[in-house]
Formats: C-alpha cells, structure tokens, sequence
C-alpha cells in the first residue's frame, strides 16, 4: 500500500498528512506500519491523506496488534479488526473510532499554537489546561464511541 503517492488535489490534502510527509522518518514508520493491512474498501490511503485521523489510527492499532503477536482476521467486511491473540485464548473485534473537532472547535493541528500562545501571553495555568483537555476529549470519545458502536450492533443484528 502506497500512502504517499498523493490521490488528491492538494488543497484536499489534511495539514497532518503535509507535515507527516514532509518528515521522511515518520513516513518510513507509517510505511512499516501498512505492512500486511489489508485495505477491504481501497481507501486507506486517500482517507489518510485527506481526513488522515481514522486512517492514522487504524494503521497504529494494526501495527500495534501485529507487535503483539495477534493474528488479525480480514475476512470480514467489519469491524476494522477482528484479533485472536497468540495462544488462541481470546478473540476479539475491534472498530477502530477516531473524532474530529466540533465544528465551532479548534482542529488539533491548530490546537498546539494555541496553546503556545495562551502560556507565551501567560493566559492559562496548566490546570486549567488540562481540565478542558479531558472535558473535550470525553465528550469527543463518548459521542463517537456511541454513534459507532450502535451502527456495528445495527450491521450484525441484520
């Protein structure tokens, strides 16, 4: 798989995907993390090059369950994943799920200057911080989380 033969425009492409590309470590990592994912719908690479954040996760926890030994089963059409750890004790499937930013929100490739700039100008403690880091990541997960997780049980149950 080729993520980085670019398939769009390039005012398509998503900031993370331009810095990540920009860094020839990093594409070699991702490059060794697509080794035997299986790409069902063949858009892996044109979603991490424009959404980039669901494409990115499912690539991590690829390469995360093959590091641990699991054999993944790719047969199915969904979930993302379904992983028989190495002694066949336990079988698993896995929706990998990743949220974006609300849509009044700030988007998390422009969330690191902000925060730089609030401690430059002394804006902002770091427990304040770090009380709305978690506000607005539980609320991301749990709503997405949620929105999947019924759409998986709505597939199966049909």
């Amino acid at each position: 798989m080729d993520l980085f033969s670019v398939q769009v425009e390039e005012g398509k492409l998503h900031p993370n995907f331009i810095n990540v590309s920009k860094d020839r470590d990093l594409v070699k990592v991702l490059n060794t993390w697509a080794i035997g994912f299986q790409d069902r719908d063949n858009k892996l690479a044109k979603e991490f090059q424009t959404t980039f954040n669901t494409a990115f996760w499912e690539l991590y926890l690829h390469a995360c369950f093959g590091n641990l030994g699991f054999k993944m089963d790719y047969s199915y059409s969904s979930p993302d994943f379904v992983v028989e750890t190495r002694k066949k004790k336990l079988e698993m499937v896995i929706e990998a799920v990743s949220t974006r930013h609300a849509d009044d929100g700030t988007p998390e490739y422009d969330r690191i200057n902000a925060i730089d700039e609030m401690f430059k100008k002394g804006d902002i403690e770091d427990t304040a911080l770090y009380g709305e880091i978690v506000h607005i990541a539980t609320e991301r997960i749990a709503n997405a989380s949620e929105t999947r997780l019924v759409n998986i049980i709505k597939t199966t149950l049909n």
